[in-house]
């Protein structure tokens, strides 16, 4: 797994795992994502962007979530988003590993 990749992982699992709550995630990931300065693999730079849209979108404003609950989240449905995007993530660099192996030999020579 690339190593800044697994550095996100790790910050959305202490979200979904309760150690940090919806303000301070969305607050570190929104930093952590507008400074990153390493290329990231495409496939994982769409999931990390995708989330770093729910992040931005999240608020604990009660306003602010009736008046356009298609833009704003709560924390609940940024936990969610963030539970969505870590399977993705995994399931995109499971792919990455999977590509990156040299074949394997089945079969005995002869």
């Amino acid at each position: 797994m690339i190593r800044k990749v697994a550095e996100y992982l790790s910050l959305i699992d202490a979200f979904v795992g309760g150690e940090i709550d919806a303000d301070e995630f969305s607050g570190r990931y929104l930093e952590k994502f507008k400074n990153e300065d390493v290329a990231l693999p495409e496939e994982s730079f769409m999931v990390l962007d995708g989330l770093f849209g729910d992040a931005d979108s999240y608020t604990d404003d009660e306003k602010l979530l009736a008046s356009l609950p298609a833009f704003y989240l709560n924390a609940e449905q940024l936990k969610e988003q963030a539970m969505s995007a870590a399977v993705e993530l995994r399931l995109v660099e499971a792919r990455e590993a999977a590509r990156s192996r040299p074949p394997s030999k089945t079969g005995r020579a002869r």
